[in-house]
């Protein structure tokens, strides 16, 4: 097995100093994590690292086993977070009985320790990454391609959703854009970045204002966009498993306005192993999009689906997310 060297966060820092004096990373990225933050920072960093060498000395089939066991400790151990996620189950899942919900805590767990051996171990893993994924649905790229349409690929944090960047890379064979959440601690937040832009990509952290102006423009000169589409955003409420979650109608509206392709991605782990089957899935906007489009007709559309993904697996999404935050009955608006 082929697999790639290991920088150290010096090394990373440099690269990325270097991108950026190159106009090849926006400084926004960096602004607040050129340093090595606090004290509680650097020790986080430090177990971080100690857990990547950790778990690249391990063969895969042992380091799976010892994630999900550590992991499905965590799960038992961790009282706090125990109520909280068995709430969501609760919410998501009323018809279900405790037994089962029960078990999809218990199997959450165990896959979310693979998920994270799996990012502690990134580069030994992406390394023959294509030979692990089956792949569904590439006819919903082409078509948008011989058409001259931006992409943009709206995915959920399903298993291992950090393969979903690099995954469509090698599909289009173009650089790629992308919105995404800055981490607190900011060797992790190196680490992590320089992942997402190897090889060519332009991230635009979330809470930078001009974020969405830039990746307009990269969508119009052929970058497509990759972007998760369930996470707590501020606004509005929208239905999702019958609960108003706050979710943002970002991807949607540049969508419409780029006159882009809404492609939906699924990713579903095979067993316990390895291996994964990404699906692509139809455009979700009729094209060409009408200017009094209904974003919210189209984010039903989407959580619909979602709501379908999960409910088939629903250990494979991450239920640490708080969707349903100050819980409320939807409240339906329709922003243009």
């Amino acid at each position: 097995m082929v697999q790639r060297r290991v920088l150290s966060d010096s090394q990373i820092l440099t690269d990325l100093q270097q991108r950026m004096a190159d106009g090849l990373l926006h400084p926004e990225n960096l602004i607040h994590h050129q340093g090595y933050g606090n004290r509680r920072d650097k020790i986080a960093a430090w177990a971080f690292a100690f857990l990547s060498g950790f778990a690249r000395l391990m063969p895969r089939r042992l380091g799976y086993a010892v994630f999900a066991g550590i992991y499905g400790f965590v799960g038992w151990a961790a009282f706090p977070i125990k109520r909280q996620v068995k709430a969501r189950l609760n919410l998501a899942f009323p018809e279900k009985s405790p037994r089962e919900r029960a078990r999809i805590y218990g199997d959450f767990w165990q896959n979310f320790g693979r998920t994270n051996f799996e990012i502690l171990d990134y580069e030994r893993f992406t390394a023959t990454l294509l030979e692990r994924i089956e792949v569904e649905g590439e006819a919903h790229i082409r078509a948008a391609r011989d058409q001259g349409k931006p992409l943009i690929f709206v995915h959920a944090h399903q298993t291992n959703w950090e393969l979903i960047f690099p995954l469509v890379k090698s599909l289009v064979d173009q650089d790629l854009c992308g919105l995404y959440a800055t981490l607190a601690i900011p060797q992790i937040h190196r680490r992590i970045l320089h992942r997402r832009i190897e090889g060519g990509g332009f991230p635009y952290p979330r809470h930078f204002r001009g974020a969405l102006a830039l990746v307009l423009r990269d969508l119009r000169a052929g970058h497509p966009l990759v972007i998760a589409l369930d996470q707590r955003a501020p606004g509005a409420r929208y239905p999702f498993f019958g609960h108003g979650a706050q979710t943002t109608l970002v991807p949607i509206r540049l969508a419409q306005r780029s006159g882009g392709h809404l492609i939906p991605v699924n990713m579903e782990r095979l067993g316990s192993s390895d291996r994964f089957r990404v699906t692509f899935h139809p455009n979700l906007l009729p094209d060409p999009a009408p200017e009094d489009l209904d974003l919210v007709d189209v984010l039903a559309d989407y959580n619909s689906l979602l709501e379908g993904w999960i409910t088939e697996r629903p250990s494979d999404w991450f239920w640490l997310h708080d969707r349903w935050a100050k819980n409320t009955r939807w409240d339906r608006t329709s922003p243009k």
